[in-house]
């Protein structure tokens, strides 16, 4: 299947950094979950597992402190995955999804 025309703004980090999008039918609709964090690593391990950021508000415009706003499947396991320190990731994909959310910030 071949699909042109503009890509989804919810276009996820890996699917941006293969240059590589897989169009198909899905077997079963899993529903997305929404995920909000201020941690930058977080965040970056998030996009290394293939979910979307929909975006980055300002939580606190005086002390700095943004807010990103993230969607997928999964993310309570992969929440927890993080925090036993069991998650294992490209560190490459880390750290080019790192280097993305800086930018993005700096944009603000």
């Amino acid at each position: 299947m071949h699909h042109s025309g503009e890509l989804p703004k919810s276009l996820s980090f890996l699917s941006y950094l293969s240059g590589k999008i897989h169009i198909g039918e899905a077997k079963e609709v899993i529903p997305s979950q929404q995920y909000e964090t201020t941690d930058i690593h977080v965040g970056a391990f998030f996009l290394c597992k293939g979910v979307s950021l929909h975006g980055i508000r300002s939580k606190d415009a005086a002390r700095g402190i943004a807010a990103f706003e993230i969607s997928g499947n999964n993310l309570d396991h992969l929440e927890r995955e993080y925090r036993s320190g069991t998650a294992l990731v490209n560190s490459v994909h880390l750290r080019e999804s790192l280097n993305m959310l800086r930018d993005t910030l700096f944009d603000l």
